[in-house]
């Protein structure tokens, strides 16, 4: 085994099984430990080290309450943590490290270079979706919040593809090394974890650890399995509540309203609400929702 400090760093990308990830990551811990990776207590919060990037982004909502993480004291405190570890290989994992490099390119690179004076070596990990499978679970995800009810859904495919291409500029051409795996929903979490194994030169011990992982499989049900046409008909009231000056409803509220009266409905008619072209200003979403199948397919059982 080679002596040299490895320090891995999980960026993400949200909608990629990251929660699921970081879940698995500290219930291994110990038996990580053993195979000389170290999953820090420093930066943690949330299961997840977004003290160390949310240091640098003092307004994000994810931060606990109190002064804010400070870098200066988070990066030494690592450093003493890995020492009296004696592991090898350090992991981090946060999807904030990609909201930082989306934000804050110049201050991202900074980050990993500060970050990598701690190490031999830097390795970024990260998971990677296709775009469109990508922009409708993100889609999907902002129509369960209530609190984003008052944008418009129309400009967040937009939105989303412009983060990802900004992404994938930035971590190709950080200067970092990475290495990418493609997400599936059922086989992220070993997937990811065999990674982190090969990349700390302890890939052999992958039967044992899996035996391990396997008893804590989450078995909760994926919100993306909701039905489409909830979500087709959440976009729809969300943009004609806000064309008449009134509050759109949130989804679970929506899908009490609605009932069983919800017809089958593709994911296509879904993806058309979300990509028809992105408008200069909100003032016509309506008239072109109006346009698209979904609304014809739901307008009866919304009533509207």
């Amino acid at each position: 085994m080679s002596n040299e400090r490895l320090l891995l760093l999980h960026i993400g990308r949200h909608k990629t099984g990251t929660t699921a990830v970081q879940q698995q990551l500290q219930m291994l811990q110990k038996p990580l430990l053993r195979r000389g990776i170290l999953v820090p207590e420093t930066g943690l919060h949330q299961q997840q080290h977004l003290l160390f990037p949310a240091a640098l982004l003092p307004d994000h909502p994810a931060l606990p309450p109190g002064s804010p993480p400070d870098l200066d004291q988070l990066l030494p405190e690592l450093q003493a943590e890995w020492q009296r570890s004696r592991a090898h290989c350090c992991l981090l994992s946060s999807e904030v490290f990609s909201e930082l490099a989306f934000r804050c390119p110049d201050v991202a690179q900074e980050l990993l270079q500060r970050l990598a004076m701690s190490a031999d070596r830097l390795q970024i990990l990260q998971v990677v979706r296709p775009l469109d499978d990508y922009v409708l679970s993100a889609i999907k995800h902002q129509l369960r919040n209530d609190h984003l009810l008052q944008r418009s859904p129309l400009s967040w495919a937009t939105h989303c593809r412009r983060k990802q291409d900004a992404l994938d500029h930035f971590w190709l051409h950080s200067g970092w090394p990475h290495s990418s795996v493609p997400y599936n929903t059922k086989t992220i979490v070993p997937e990811l974890l065999q990674r982190v194994l090969r990349e700390a030169d302890q890939l052999r011990t992958w039967p044992r650890m899996s035996r391990r992982l396997l008893t804590k499989v989450d078995q909760r049900p994926n919100a993306d399995d909701l039905p489409a046409a909830l979500y087709a008909a959440q976009v729809i009231q969300i943009v004609q509540r806000r064309s008449q000056g009134s509050t759109p409803i949130g989804l679970a509220a929506l899908a009490a309203q609605l009932g069983e009266r919800l017809p089958p409905l593709s994911a296509e008619c879904l993806k058309e609400l979300i990509n028809v072209p992105q408008q200069d200003t909100a003032s016509g979403d309506w008239e072109i929702v109006q346009q698209t199948k979904a609304w014809h397919a739901l307008r009866s059982i919304l009533a509207i």
